[in-house]
């Protein structure tokens, strides 16, 4: 197993972008710059990537080779324009095909309000077949990422979604502070769904259940700080001999990205032993 980091935490000001920045630019390489600093050489970023450095590959390869780090997952979430959404995957896969990179995560479409029927549910795993079978001529794995308050949160959405997406092309990621957010015991989820397993999403989550009822995702902590079993998640993975990557990701740090890689980092190594 090697450790990632996600970076897309240093580059909230560029959701929703059409056009490279150079603001963007500049804070995808602080990103990267700090994490590796902290011994997280293996990086994943948001869809906007592709975006930010289309016109600049050099530059990308660059930071990469300066800071002795690999690209190895992108993050693409799905919308209610599957148009779009089919064109940004293509996007992706063409960017991590230029880059090396072999993994993109998928996240399902936000329900906002809206019930998952089946015939929902369907919908998005037709999407999520399509990006599939699209990925193969890009030779990536798509790793379905459940995430809470979309079409794919609860243990009964991910086992609509299991059976009825294709395990040869569509693998997981499992997060286990989403898990906690949709009802899921994080150990029992690997364990039920290790077989699919391509990637793992590491964070942990506050005790308090009334907290930020508004946006619960900012429950997220560093790893240690709140309620994971992490070990039981560890003592899964090593079973069943997962070898990939357990890439940290804390959406909201409570001080600042550093600090809550720095805690992160120190907990996987005296605690996990990674």
């Amino acid at each position: 197993m090697e450790k990632a980091y996600t970076v897309w935490t240093y580059l909230k000001s560029q959701f929703g972008i059409k056009e490279s920045t150079e603001e963007g630019r500049a804070l995808f390489e602080q990103g990267v710059r700090e994490v590796t600093d902290l011994g997280f050489h293996n990086i994943e970023c948001f869809n906007f990537t592709s975006v930010l450095f289309e016109e600049y590959p050099e530059e990308f390869e660059r930071i990469m080779r300066e800071n002795n780090a690999k690209f190895v997952n992108i993050y693409h979430a799905l919308t209610d324009d599957f148009e779009a959404d089919y064109a940004m995957a293509e996007k992706c896969f063409r960017f991590l095909q230029a880059h090396g990179g072999k993994l993109m995560n998928l996240e399902g479409p936000r329900r906002n309000g809206r019930e998952a029927t089946t015939e929902a549910l369907q919908e998005v795993c037709d999407h999520i077949n399509a990006i599939g079978e699209l990925s193969k001529k890009y030779g990536i794995t798509v790793c379905v990422h459940p995430h809470y308050w979309t079409f794919i949160e609860t243990p009964e959405m991910l086992a609509y979604v299991d059976a009825h997406t294709n395990p040869d092309t569509i693998k997981y990621c499992i997060d286990t502070c989403h898990c906690v957010l949709g009802q899921m015991d994080p150990v029992e989820t690997f364990r039920k769904y290790i077989g699919r397993l391509a990637y793992v999403h590491l964070k942990d989550i506050s005790s308090d259940p009334n907290e930020h009822p508004e946006f619960p995702i900012k429950r997220c902590r560093a790893l240690g700080e709140g309620i994971v079993d992490f070990r039981g998640v560890m003592e899964v993975l090593k079973e069943n001999h997962y070898d990939g990557y357990l890439c940290v990701e804390v959406d909201w740090p409570r001080l600042c990205n550093y600090e809550t890689a720095m805690v992160s980092a120190k907990y996987l190594h005296n605690v996990l032993g990674l």
